[in-house]
């Protein structure tokens, strides 16, 4: 059920900006933000949106980087170790 709701939501929000994008064909998100919302509230998706967008890229690093993908058990456990 959690599947259903956050792929409906993902489509939602995809056609949002699909039809943002048609709207305003010339700016990103930050820029027509302003224009729809008004100068305060645009200014707080802005960063939303950048907070997010670095968020998931320091997710990401940790993930990645620090510990990495992880496999609990032998890869491999017919083939001996020297080869």
């Amino acid at each position: 059920m959690v599947i259903v709701l956050a792929t409906v939501t993902g489509i939602g929000i995809a056609l949002l900006y699909t039809a943002l994008g048609l709207r305003f064909p010339r700016q990103t998100l930050v820029q027509y933000s302003q224009l729809i919302l008004g100068k305060i509230p645009g200014k707080t998706v802005e960063l939303l949106f950048i907070w997010f967008a670095l968020h998931l890229g320091a997710l990401a690093n940790i993930f990645f980087v620090v510990d990495g993908p992880v496999h609990h058990g032998p890869v491999n456990t017919i083939c001996p170790r020297s080869i």
